[in-house]
């Protein structure tokens, strides 16, 4: 299982490495090495499927735009890559998700989230989906939430911020908390924290 390690990304590079990189290719590789285990111990494979869910929660729109980007990417790559693989891509709203989907594990198929998230000030997630962030804290502090919660889930956290709030200690904040509560509760995690900044200085390294 790969560390949280993480380090600014510009735009273009981080949805590719992030996001294609972890949900792309760990899924449709994943599903092509459960179709073979299941050969060969003579099993069917009709159940062979993947539901990859993007999750955004944005202000500006950025981290929508970016999930419904993602989801022709990795339809593109599951249809090269793995060909046999049955992908379906759910793009869902933070604003509205039902948190306790992600406890319910779906039958006949692996669960992948993708979280791309935006960061407000003071480190904070979007308003709209700061209950999100809330009930994601709060089963990882409940002693009556198992740590292994989401262990049938397996994860990528995208961060949207400004590298401008770095100083302060606050740039993807809500990403870097999102993604070690994923961790905590014991979903598989897929690639490392990615943060994409907006700053312009950023485009220029």
């Amino acid at each position: 299982m790969q560390t949280s390690r993480s380090r600014p990304l510009t735009t273009a590079a981080a949805v590719s490495l992030a996001v294609v990189g972890a949900a792309s290719i760990g899924v449709t590789a994943w599903a092509l090495q459960r179709r073979r285990r299941q050969a060969l111990a003579g099993e069917s494979s009709s159940n062979s499927a993947v539901l990859l869910r993007l999750l955004y929660g944005s202000v500006t729109g950025t981290s929508e735009k970016w999930a419904r980007h993602t989801a022709e990417e990795v339809l593109k790559a599951a249809s090269k890559q793995c060909p046999e693989a049955v992908v379906e891509v759910v793009i869902e709203d933070l604003t509205t998700f039902s948190f306790d989907t992600l406890l319910t594990r779906a039958s006949g198929v692996q669960e992948v989230v993708a979280i791309l998230l935006s960061t407000q000030m003071d480190g904070l997630p979007p308003d709209n989906c700061a209950h999100f962030s809330t009930l994601l804290a709060d089963h990882v502090h409940d002693f009556r939430v198992g740590r292994t919660a989401l262990q049938h889930l397996s994860f990528a956290v995208i961060g949207f911020g400004s590298t401008e709030y770095s100083a302060a200690g606050h740039f993807c904040t809500a990403a870097v908390r999102a993604d070690g509560a994923f961790a905590a509760l014991s979903a598989r995690r897929l690639a490392v924290l990615a943060k994409v900044t907006d700053t312009e200085e950023a485009f220029k390294q």
